[in-house]
């Protein structure tokens, strides 16, 4: 099994993206190079 570290920042990655494809009009704010 994986360092409780590596866990924790896959868990986090995982909900940073989900509230990005929950959210596009924050996404565009917080990269607005993207737009």
């Amino acid at each position: 099994m994986g360092s409780p570290l590596n866990t924790l920042r896959a868990s986090y990655l995982a909900w940073m993206k989900a509230m990005w494809s929950a959210s596009p009009t924050q996404s565009s704010n917080i990269y607005p190079s993207k737009n």
